[in-house]
């Protein structure tokens, strides 16, 4: 029984880690995908954005909250009319790793 606890303990270790963003990763695929709404520098300046109140992310207030699991969720979701959702367009690990980004616009300040 023992191997069986330590064994399911190191599996779900593995699991957290897997599942936690990776901030490098997550800043290309925001690139590519957030900076017409959000802009570059997260500010929600992107070329669409004051059109359609892009959330700043500099600011840290966050519709759905700031934690990476809602952020991730938010991303998947989307924030309808204005958001879209992600989760068709974006790997499980893509929206992952831009929540992780994300998170990073507000520990700038």
């Amino acid at each position: 029984m023992g191997g069986f606890l330590a064994a399911s303990a190191f599996f779900l270790s593995d699991l957290t880690a897997a599942e936690k963003g990776n901030i490098k990763r997550g800043s290309e695929v925001y690139l590519d995908n957030c900076t017409p709404c959000h802009g570059i520098d997260g500010d929600g300046q992107g070329p669409l954005g004051p059109r359609l109140g892009a959330r700043d992310f500099t600011k840290g207030k966050f519709k759905n909250g700031g934690s990476e699991e809602q952020l991730f969720d938010t991303i998947s979701n989307g924030i309808p009319p204005k958001m879209p959702t992600w989760k068709k367009k974006l790997t499980v690990q893509e929206r992952r790793d831009v929540a992780a980004f994300v998170r990073t616009f507000v520990e700038k300040k």
